[in-house]
């Protein structure tokens, strides 16, 4: 009995034929196969390796940002330039102790000047707070109730002032969202985090996710003591210097 070899359509083959060439089909559709597999588990490290890339790229994106938003909202201060380089700039992002006496000034300063503004006199108010700030330009806490106040004063007196209410306004919100501002270091966590997780359609990462699915996650211990770490700082040095 003549049959047709249905996968090469080509010639006319015996009954034992026919089975040898449809054993060989297999064969190769077997080796095709394990071919593509292989092309695809090489092109894992490949994939993840990119992914590891952008991660840091986009870590080191928010740190940037945040550096910015610092030094573009914080007030101006004589203890560096504002034109100064690269070096300067980071070692600018440092804690900076104010000197107790001339801190114990400026908040003096900042108490006369909500005094005069509760007594209705913003000009002197401002002329307080001018000072407090000038004086106290790295203390987080005081400086940035300095500008507040200092915002309600200018509203005080009137429309005239409107311009400088605006860049108070502004630089308040700009240093709030500053090396201090939780959010960024949130965000740099999770872009961080794909540096080292392999992706979610990875098999490798789906049994594990099976074998530990009852389990505590040990990132969970690495995210509380994060968290501990940045309030600590925030308290120690954010606020305070």
């Amino acid at each position: 009995m003549w049959l047709k070899c249905a996968d090469h359509g080509g010639g006319i083959l015996g009954k034992r034929g026919t089975i040898i060439c449809k054993s060989a089909c297999a064969a190769r559709r077997v080796v095709a196969n394990a071919t593509r597999e292989e092309r695809q588990n090489e092109g894992e490290p490949i994939r993840f390796g990119r992914r590891r890339v952008f991660a840091i790229l986009e870590t080191a994106a928010e740190l940037v940002a945040a550096s910015t938003f610092e030094i573009v909202g914080r007030p101006v201060n004589s203890d560096f330039s504002a034109n100064g380089g690269p070096g300067e700039l980071i070692l600018s992002l440092l804690p900076r102790k104010t000197p107790p006496d001339v801190l114990r000034e400026a908040e003096n300063a900042l108490s006369l000047g909500e005094l005069f503004l509760s007594r209705g006199d913003a000009a002197k108010a401002v002329q307080e707070f001018d000072k407090a700030v000038q004086l106290a330009p790295w203390q987080y806490k005081l400086a940035q109730r300095a500008l507040l106040m200092r915002i309600k004063a200018y509203e005080k007196l009137g429309t005239e002032f409107s311009s400088q209410k605006g860049e108070d306004f502004r630089k308040v919100w700009l240093w709030g969202r500053g090396v201090r501002w939780p959010g960024w270091y949130f965000l740099s966590y999770i872009f961080f985090r794909k540096a080292f997780v392999p992706p979610e359609d990875d098999e490798s990462s789906k049994e594990k996710a099976q074998n530990v699915k009852n389990e505590i996650p040990k990132e969970w211990f690495l995210v509380i003591a994060l968290v501990a770490a940045y309030n600590y700082l925030l308290i120690t040095y954010g606020l305070e210097y």
